[in-house]
């Protein structure tokens, strides 16, 4: 059984979100540790291996950034040096169609439009972050290092 906290890396400016995000996942009881970046710049200074960057075991962004945008973060995270194998989820205002493919050709593994009530945040991040965290297979728990190199050919 895992004993160190799951890292989830949120990917917002609006500290009102942050805030409700960071609530939700207090309120379910999990082991988690909630790393908070607001702009493009710090989610690639938090990710860079070079700089000991940290691994999320799951990762929110949101589309609507005022340097970045979230497709361009998906992107560069999938991406070499980062190479994050770690699962993505959107998690935005937009309900647009094209949002929704354009994230999903990117790269992430679910999209999610922000509810509009405290109540349905919880619902949402709950089942969220339950499946996951502690139902589907992900990188963290099966030796990320080797997935990583098996990905890009190592």
């Amino acid at each position: 059984m895992r004993h160190s906290p799951d890292i989830v890396l949120l990917v917002e400016d609006n500290p009102s979100d942050c805030e409700v995000v960071r609530r939700s996942i207090q309120r379910l009881g999990a082991n988690v540790q909630l790393v908070v970046a607001t702009s493009g710049e710090e989610v690639f200074s938090l990710l860079d291996p070079a700089r000991g960057g940290v691994t999320p075991d799951l990762m929110f962004v949101d589309l609507n950034l005022p340097d970045c945008d979230g497709r361009e973060i998906i992107q560069r995270a999938r991406c070499a040096p980062v190479g994050l194998t770690s699962p993505i989820v959107v998690l935005t205002t937009s309900d647009s169609p094209r949002d929704v493919s354009e994230c999903y050709v990117l790269g992430c593994n679910g999209y999610l439009v922000k509810p509009s009530t405290f109540s349905q945040y919880l619902y949402l991040l709950g089942s969220t972050v339950e499946y996951w965290l502690q139902v589907a297979t992900i990188p963290s728990r099966v030796g990320a290092a080797k997935i990583a190199a098996a990905v890009h050919g190592e």
